[in-house]
C-alpha cells in the first residue's frame, strides 16, 4: 500500500534525500522543522526553513536540499 504522505524526520529524510541532487518525490510528504536551519531549491525558487516552519513537499515538483544545519530537529509524528 502506498502512503498517501509522509512525515519525514531526522532519522529517514536521508533515506529519501541526497544533499545537492535533485529529489522528485513520488509522493506528497511533510517537513516539520523544529530547530535548525534547511535551504532547498523548489524548482527554480530558493526556499530557507528555520524553526518552527512547516513545508509541503509536492510531488508535481523537484527539490534539491542545498544545506543543513548541524542543529537540525525535525518534528516526529507518531
Amino acid at each position: 500500500m502506498v502512503q498517501p504522505i509522509q512525515i519525514f524526520d531526522a532519522k529517514n529524510i536521508f533515506d529519501y534525500i541526497e544533499i545537492k541532487h535533485p529529489y522528485h518525490p513520488k509522493n506528497l510528504a511533510f517537513i516539520i522543522l523544529r530547530n535548525g536551519l534547511v535551504v532547498y531549491h523548489e524548482n527554480v525558487d530558493r526556499i530557507e526553513l528555520s524553526g518552527n516552519h512547516v513545508a509541503l513537499i509536492d510531488s508535481r515538483r523537484v527539490y534539491e536540499i542545498l544545506e543543513i544545519s548541524e542543529d537540525l530537529e525535525l518534528q516526529r509524528i507518531p
